[in-house]
């Protein structure tokens, strides 16, 4: 493990050793002001998981949260980072596209016709400033099994972004995103139009879920044998 700025590093520990009263800083505290130096000096990213930083310090997954939520608590004022910087930077990370991607593979069809926006926040304490942004504006937090996923209807996620003054261009680049998320990436038309060798189980699930919504609610009930026939090539026509 190599410090970014070794200096900066040990003069926090000496700082903190001696302003604390000569060997009156505890084991846990010396333990968690390290780990929190660690974090910011940027050997420790705050963006990777909990389980690739268990594995690089060789202890358990749940130590591991327990030190980032401890550390970040007890030396708070050394870490210099404001709350809505906190924020702004835990949206960014995010609703970066691959981590976006990653996680709405795992999200019910259901919850997404219900605008909501799964967010992977490992970080216990950017969670913790997440969830209470999400308070702060008169939403609750909702949550997958992993409680590292906190789902935020796409209203709420925009009223964030417009409070913490996110510029133009991000807010634009998250509308569009969602726009596709929330009207399909393909449609069943579309679907029915696309080569056989171009078809994905992807494009199929996402027009199955269209052909579900249109018989539904009562129209184009003829497309769906059409599509099965597709998707099934030994469906026969007497079938």
């Amino acid at each position: 493990m190599k410090l970014n700025n070794p200096a900066e590093f040990g003069q926090k520990i000496i700082d903190q050793f001696v302003n604390e009263g000569w060997g009156s800083l505890g084991k846990r505290d010396l333990e968690l002001l390290i780990f929190a130096l660690l974090e910011k000096d940027g050997v420790l990213s705050r963006q990777n998981s909990n389980y690739t930083l268990a594995r690089q310090l060789r202890i358990t997954e749940l130590k591991l949260a327990v030190l980032r939520r401890d550390g970040t608590a007890r030396w708070r004022p050394l870490l210099g980072e404001q709350p809505e910087a906190v924020l702004k930077r835990v949206i960014n990370e995010a609703l970066q596209t691959k981590k976006l991607e990653f996680t709405l593979k795992s999200l019910s069809d259901l919850k997404l016709k219900e605008g909501l926006i799964p967010l992977l926040v490992d970080h216990p304490d950017d969670r913790a400033e997440l969830e209470h942004a999400i308070k702060q504006i008169g939403a609750i937090p909702l949550y997958e099994r992993n409680r590292e996923v906190v789902l935020v209807h796409y209203k709420v996620l925009f009223a964030l972004i417009e409070n913490l003054g996110l510029n133009e261009h991000n807010l634009k680049a998250l509308q569009k995103n969602l726009k596709k998320i929330m009207d399909g990436q393909l449609s069943l038309k579309k679907y029915l139009m696309t080569p056989v060798n171009e078809i994905t189980m992807e494009g199929t699930r996402a027009a199955l879920n269209d052909a579900g919504a249109i018989v539904t609610v009562g129209g184009f009930k003829e497309l769906l044998p059409a599509l099965l026939k597709i998707i099934i090539p030994s469906i026969s026509e007497a079938q």
